[in-house]
Order: structure tokens, then C-alpha cells, then sequence
């Protein structure tokens, strides 16, 4: 079983372990998305499925036992990428694999700090394979070009001379990405103007006119004339699909030799060039709506950056020449990105997030999904001490699994947590998680007898008597504003006396539970199995 992060990834995948395949050996490549497909995985011999965390989170724990004791491999792709639910996904596959002794094969970009990856999936010293980002086979040459200008439309009108004596030294061809869809026309045209002005009417053309006129009939989006007639295309998501294989087939047979995508496509491009140009690190986000939403820069994210540098090799033959990338940028950024491309990535967690219901809905209703739906413990009261809550052990107990539990020891100051104090300070992460739930424990429930008087009358015991129950809530106010017992004020004394008790028993029992077993429970809860976990008892 493959696991890609994406969605948009598994068509990808499945084309390129079809062509690799020998279809002499009979092996069948599909994809799994819905739970249909997962029935018909169960009933295949020989298949290689491939899938993404969030179908995988959506699986019960009694279906994902068998797949797993079925299978002899898992391939876990672009970790580097990996969000909250495709870790959550992970643990659970981990938490069944190991125990059923199943193979698992981690793949990621270069990392600045492998070892607790490898560490978390259990790989073995001499099974890690690492490389720097300069251990290349086909080199990509890496130049950045920094400007002063702000974000704007005027930032990339000055960068499209730049971008046009790239793209005339690009033998190969090359593919432009920019910040944005309204971007790629806007940019398309202003190479068109920089090409006249040069004085070269065929632009990036590298047939013919009359040969390439036909095919631009053909076309449905008008704005794509003129720049293809100059050698030039541009793709944008949502555009007729005529257009779409049309521009690509023509830059792929290298008629056009400069192809224009906007930055989300980096994840979805089927093509490759000899240059690469990131033409700006920055975007546009606007949150809130589109007319009165609130816009801010965001720079692209080191993942993407990475991802558009795998387009500036062609083919990973030994006999291919390597690829040049090229970083147009704000001053301020060359040095954090000239720190990726030499370091490597770094890979943290996003768990904690999640925990406090910081992320997406799907991700906390895939949390909620595979634990143990549990009733949450009755209410604390003066005379007993607080029940342990089952629901916080299930959730140590998946911590446990996960990569962060790895980091939060290795570098807890990116957590917001100690050296020392990581188990504590994980047991109040994890109440975070509870707190977003109505209604956590519910009143404190403070039973009183309490005689009239002080003097040790025992009228309150006499035979007949009543015995009254006031509702206290944390802060010790009654329900109705009053503290009054068989018409007699109680002393304040008296309730802070017991308030205090309940609060040394709740010390008691978070201690009991951060001293307990958070990491090396062995339980098998959640759909969890109970196997040791290292260091992590």
C-alpha cells in the first residue's frame, strides 16, 4: 500500500507505478478513496494500492487490522509534507504494522534532521539512506536575484526582463511560476512586448507559424493566441480541457518553450523543463471573503519551494544534464531560502495544533474518530477523589504513537515546552483537547449537614431532621446566590475548607497522571496494539 499526502497526488502515483510495472507479472495498480474500494482491496491478490491518510482515517479498526496483516509493504511518500492527519494516520498504521511485523518504507525530501523520523518508523541504522540536498546525480544550480520593490504588480513587470533573458538561454525550454492565476496572462503579455521590443517576432516559437496556426484554431480561450503564435502558454485551473492537453502537448514536444502556471500547480504538473523561475515568493491571501476580507503577503512555503525545484530536471538518467532553478525575491527572504536548498528541510510536528482544535474539521473529527468513545467521568465531590478520565488515557496512549512525542524531547522549545517537564506539560496539552467539549466534568456536587449551631449541637443528626444539599459551583458560590443551611448562614470557612480538600485531591490525581504511564502505556486502546516503544517508556 502506497500512502500519498494528497488527494490530487494518487492519480499521479498510480500512472507512474503503472509505467513502471511489468504487466507480465499481473499485478493490478488502483486507487483507494472511497470505502467500496477498500472492499474489493480485501478480496485482491496481487495489487498495489494506493491511498491517502484521510481514506485511511475513515477505515474501522477491525478493517484496517486485516489490510494490514494482508499486506507486505507500506510506502510512505513525501513525508516531508506530512500534516496533522497523515501523522495520525501513520501512528495508527504503525500501531498494527509493527506487531503483525509488516514492512514499512519512509520517503521524504532531504531533511536537516532525519534521525527521529527514521527513529518513529523504526528504521534501523544501517537501513537509512540519507542525502544532502547537494547529493544530486544531476545537479540543479540554484541562483537568486533579490529585489527591493513590495509585492505588487510593479514588482513583477520590473522581474519579466530578468525572466525573458532566462527564458532565451533555456534551450530546453522552461516553466514560470507565479504568484497568482491573474498572473499568468498578465505576465504572458508582457513577454510578448519585451519580445518586440527586441525586436523577435517569433518569441519562444520553436516551429514554424503556418504548423502551429492550425492547432491555435483549435483553442477555445481566445487569450491564448497570441502568446502561443509567440512560443508561450499558460494553464490555469478550471480551463476547457482541450486547452489544457493542448498547451501541454505543444511545450512537452517543445514547440512552446515557455509555459506559465501559477503557484498552487506546483503540485499537479505533469511536465518538467530544463530552467525553472519562481518569478516572486510571495502571494496574496485573502481571508474573510473576497470584497471585504482582510489581505496580507504570505511567502511561499519551504515544501512548495522545494517541489518547484524538482521541475528543473528532466530525467533522472545518469546521462541528462542537470537543471538550473532561478529565485526572484524580496531581499529579506534569500537568506531562509538559500538555508532550504543547502540544509535541508526541517520536519515538525503540527499535532499540538490540532489538540487544541486549532485546525481543520476534518482533521479533529479524524482525531474524535479513532478513539474510543468513552463517557466522560462523573463530577468530582468532597467525599471521593476525582475518577481518572479514561478519555485522556486513550489520548496518551495515541500520543505515545506519533512523531511528536519524538520531537517534544528532542526540541521541546519549538512546543513551548521544557526539558524535563515534557510529560507534565503534555498531560495540560492534551486537557486543551477536552476543554472544547460541553459540559467537561459538570458541577461540583458539595453534600452538607452542617448543625445551626457552632458549638457542637447535634440537632442536625436528631432523628426526623432534614439534611439539605447545596449545589456549589467551582468558585464556591451557591446556585442561588446564598449560603443558607436549616436557615442558618454557613461559614465561608466551611466551604473553603472543602474547596481546598477537592482541589488537593485534583493535585493528586494530575499528578498521578502525568506520572503515570503518557509515553510507555502499554494498553491497547483506540484501536492501539500493545507493543513496547523504545525510548518512549
Amino acid at each position: 500500500m502506497v500512502i500519498v499526502p494528497h488527494r490530487q497526488s494518487v492519480t499521479e502515483t498510480v500512472a507512474r507505478i503503472r509505467s513502471i510495472c511489468p504487466r507480465a507479472k499481473g499485478i493490478a495498480v488502483q486507487s483507494l478513496i472511497s470505502s467500496s474500494e477498500f472492499d474489493s482491496f480485501a478480496t485482491a491478490k496481487r495489487m498495489i494500492a494506493v491511498t491517502t491518510p484521510s481514506a485511511c482515517l475513515r477505515i474501522d479498526d477491525s478493517v484496517m487490522v486485516q489490510h494490514v496483516n494482508r499486506l507486505a509493504l507500506f510506502v510512505l511518500e513525501d513525508l516531508h509534507l506530512f500534516d496533522d492527519q497523515y501523522e495520525i494516520a501513520v501512528a495508527r498504521i504503525l500501531s498494527m504494522a509493527r506487531p503483525a511485523r509488516t514492512r514499512i518504507v519512509g520517503i521524504t525530501s532531504s531533511l536537516n534532521d532525519p534521525s527521529d523520523l527514521a527513529d518513529w518508523l523504526g528504521v534501523g541504522a544501517q537501513s537509512r539512506f540519507f542525502f544532502h540536498p547537494r547529493d544530486r546525480g544531476n545537479p540543479v544550480v540554484v541562483s537568486l536575484k533579490t529585489f527591493t520593490i513590495a509585492h505588487s504588480s510593479t514588482l513583477l513587470k520590473v522581474m519579466v526582463k530578468p525572466a525573458y533573458d532566462i527564458l532565451k538561454s533555456a534551450t530546453d525550454g522552461a516553466i514560470l511560476f507565479v504568484p497568482s492565476r491573474a498572473a499568468c496572462r498578465t505576465v504572458a503579455a508582457d513577454l510578448i512586448t519585451q519580445s518586440g521590443t527586441e525586436m523577435d517576432l517569433d518569441g519562444f516559437l520553436a516551429a514554424p507559424r503556418d504548423d502551429v496556426e492550425p492547432m491555435v484554431q483549435r483553442l477555445r480561450d481566445p487569450s491564448l493566441f497570441e502568446p502561443v503564435l509567440h512560443g508561450i502558454g499558460f494553464i490555469l485551473p478550471g480551463m476547457a480541457p482541450n486547452d489544457l492537453s493542448t498547451v501541454l502537448e505543444l511545450f512537452a514536444s517543445g514547440i512552446l518553450r515557455a509555459l506559465i502556471v501559477p503557484r498552487e500547480a506546483c503540485w499537479t504538473l505533469p511536465v518538467r523543463a530544463e530552467a525553472v523561475v519562481v518569478m516572486g515568493a510571495q502571494y496574496i491571501q485573502t481571508t474573510g471573503g473576497q470584497d471585504r476580507g482582510d489581505r496580507q503577503v504570505v511567502n511561499y512555503s519551504r515544501q512548495e519551494l522545494v517541489k518547484m525545484q524538482g521541475f528543473a530536471v528532466r530525467s533522472a538518467h545518469q546521462t541528462s544534464t542537470g537543471g538550473r532553478l532561478f529565485i526572484m525575491c524580496q531581499s529579506e527572504q534569500a537568506t531562509a531560502i538559500s538555508r532550504v536548498f543547502n540544509d535541508g528541510l526541517p520536519l515538525e510536528s503540527s499535532l499540538p495544533a490540532l489538540i487544541r482544535r486549532q485546525s481543520s474539521h476534518e482533521a479533529i473529527s479524524a482525531l474524535a474518530g479513532i478513539l474510543k468513545h468513552r463517557q466522560p467521568p462523573p463530577p468530582p465531590q468532597l467525599s471521593r477523589p476525582r475518577v481518572p478520565d479514561l478519555r485522556k488515557r486513550d489520548m496518551m496512549d495515541m500520543i505515545g504513537w506519533t512523531y511528536l512525542a519524538r520531537r517534544i524531547k528532542s526540541n521541546p522549545t519549538y512546543y513551548d515546552m521544557h526539558r524535563g517537564t515534557e510529560g507534565e506539560e503534555l498531560s495540560r496539552l492534551v486537557d486543551e483537547w477536552f476543554k472544547g467539549l460541553p459540559d467537561e466534568y459538570g458541577p461540583i456536587s458539595v453534600a452538607s449537614s452542617v448543625s445551626g449551631s457552632r458549638t457542637g449541637s447535634k440537632m442536625g443528626s436528631k432523628k426526623g431532621s432534614k439534611t439539605d444539599s447545596v449545589a456549589m459551583s467551582r468558585d464556591g458560590s451557591s446556585s442561588s446566590g446564598k449560603r443558607m443551611v436549616h436557615g442558618h448562614a454557613t461559614r465561608a470557612g466551611d466551604i473553603s475548607d472543602g474547596m481546598e480538600m477537592d482541589k488537593q485531591v485534583d493535585g493528586k490525581a494530575a499528578v498521578a497522571e502525568a506520572d503515570g504511564e503518557p509515553f510507555g502505556s502499554t494498553r491497547g486502546s483506540c484501536g492501539m496494539r500493545s507493543v513496547p516503544r523504545g525510548d518512549l517508556g
